[in-house]
């Protein structure tokens, strides 16, 4: 009996030093073996390195700019009108108006036929003559119910056109200084870009008769 004893004391011992002394590094659990903490480096590779690309400056779109706009032509009790639908825009000094005087010359015309009726009778005839750019005139004044029938810069062009028109049988037909006529307002408005421009495109459809163009193209 003793000696049993003394066999199971010296088996424990023998278990417990194997536990305690003899498993080693190859006993360890299988994430114990396959993790070393003193081995894995965390820096992360360069082609995986997170770049930030650089900042980009936001740049406002730019305006197209047009050197100067005019907005006309308007008889002298037009003027005020026109004004105050310009007034909304705040345009202040960038708007001021001016005065275009027609150029003089010359033009062909036929003499008043002394009625609207009467002057729809002749324009009738011109149609049967094959001519169809002509102008019966409304105003009232000495030519009041005559026919226009073109104007022209010299004296030698109004006579071509004269000359043509009685080749083709229009008899009545003659030619004459132009007289002046009353000078005509435009409005020119500077600094205009894209935005501006676009209203005053819609501003002009409420105005018809009149038109938008380029300063510098006034009195031609």
């Amino acid at each position: 009996m003793k000696r049993l004893f003394i066999g199971l004391a010296c088996l424990n011992l023998a278990v417990f030093a194997w536990f305690q002394f003899g498993t080693g590094a190859t006993d360890r659990s299988p994430l114990q073996r396959q993790i070393r903490p003193e081995q894995v480096d965390l820096t992360p590779p360069a082609s995986a390195a997170l770049t930030t690309p650089p900042a980009r400056t936001a740049t406002p779109p730019e305006a197209s700019v047009v050197a100067c706009l005019a907005w006309g032509s308007f008889a002298s009790n037009e003027v005020e009108p026109s004004m105050r639908a310009l007034f909304p825009l705040s345009l202040g000094e960038r708007v001021k108006p001016r005065e275009v005087r027609p150029p003089s010359g010359w033009w062909v015309f036929i003499a008043s036929q002394g009625s609207r009726q009467a002057a729809l009778k002749k324009a009738a005839e011109l149609k049967v003559f094959g001519i169809e750019d002509f102008t019966v005139l409304q105003d009232e004044g000495p030519h009041q119910f005559g026919i226009h029938l073109g104007a022209y810069t010299t004296e030698a062009e109004a006579q071509a056109r004269l000359k043509r028109l009685r080749a083709q049988g229009v008899r009545s037909s003659q030619m004459g200084p132009h007289e002046a006529k009353p000078a005509r307002t435009w409005f020119e408005i500077r600094q205009v870009d894209e935005p501006l421009a676009i209203r005053l495109r819609e501003l002009v459809m409420g105005f018809p008769g009149t038109e938008l163009r380029e300063c510098a193209g006034l009195g031609e």
